[in-house]
């Protein structure tokens, strides 16, 4: 005789604020000594996550096998609890939608390039003073940055999986208000994303989505100093920075072949170590003797702009 299912009894439902619960006992009877590994091979053995034969919503969150003995055959009873935390009263349900719950907002430090300093603000307080040594080099040199974290939940009838690969890592295109929160363009992340079925009054099934969005004022750009060991060539192309010394002993900077042309004929061209700086057009600026302002940085879009139109992110919440 081998692990046969003998049924299942449920215990009762348990419905309060935080969700509701549900056991259920399933009974199995072992003939030949089968052990608790044989049972858990059993077809109808429970596993965590599994949904209530009768409510998807509820999910089995705990398993306890429990062995007694009938007569001359084992029996184990096993006990299979099933919750739903995000279950509410179908009243609550339905004033829920377009409104953040789960809503908590704190504070995400990330290390960052240190480039510029607050000695020198501009009109809008931002600083503008790179941060370069006396000689008026770039200094390799990390800070940290602090932007908000937000987190929420809402629901949303309808969801396309294909919605979190599409807004996933992207930022605001224009100016939304998030949870009552204002967010200038480009200065809200969707850092993640995700939905999960939710089971409503008569039968009715809709999605809760929970989000995780960085906001920073700063918005999310990547700055580099203007400097390269390539410069825009006659061509339009990228070519190697050389230097040699002309015949006032000054260095001279160009490619190989336009150096031939000017530097001293005991001076041989060879590559530069250090990048130079270049202007805004590509060409070798013609003195590298500067303390780099604004202007002789770069800056870059980090992250894809999106105009999360299809979420329906929810507009007012209390703080």
């Amino acid at each position: 005789m081998a692990v046969i299912y003998k049924g299942d009894v449920n215990l009762g439902l348990t419905i309060d604020d935080s969700g509701q619960s549900l056991k259920r006992v399933l009974v199995f009877f072992c003939g030949n000594g089968e052990d608790i590994t044989e049972l858990k091979n059993h077809r109808e053995f429970p596993a965590i996550g599994d949904s209530h034969p009768s409510d998807s919503a509820l999910k089995a969150s705990s398993i306890s096998v429990m062995p007694s003995c009938d007569g001359g055959k084992n029996k184990y009873e096993v006990e299979v609890a099933y919750t739903n935390a995000h279950a509410l009263l179908p009243e609550t349900v339905s004033e829920e939608f377009g409104q953040p719950f789960n809503l908590s907002l704190s504070t995400l430090e990330k290390v960052v390039p240190f480039e510029f300093s607050y000695d020198l603000v501009d009109s809008q307080n931002l600083p503008i003073c790179p941060v370069v040594t006396s000689a008026g080099t770039a200094i390799s040199a990390s800070t940290v940055k602090t932007s908000l974290l937000l987190k929420f939940s809402y629901y949303l009838r309808t969801f396309k999986a294909a919605w979190i690969l599409d807004v996933a890592d992207t930022v605001n295109r224009n100016t939304i208000k998030v949870c009552g929160l204002d967010i200038p363009p480009e200065c809200g992340l969707i850092k993640t994303i995700a939905a999960e079925t939710v089971s409503g009054s008569s039968g009715t099934t809709f999605f809760q989505i929970d989000v995780s969005m960085e906001i920073s004022t700063e918005g999310f750009l990547r700055t580099f100093p203007n400097r390269s060991v390539y410069y825009r060539g006659p061509n339009g192309n990228p070519t190697r920075i050389y230097m040699a010394v002309n015949s006032l002993g000054n260095p001279v900077y160009g490619s190989d072949k336009a150096l031939a042309e000017c530097a001293d004929a005991s001076s041989i061209p060879v590559p530069v170590d250090e990048p130079l700086w270049l202007s805004a057009s590509g060409e070798i600026l013609s003195s590298q003797d500067i303390t780099p302002a604004e202007e002789n940085f770069l800056r870059f879009k980090e992250k894809r702009p999106h105009s999360w139109s299809q979420l329906s992110l929810p507009r007012t919440g209390t703080w």
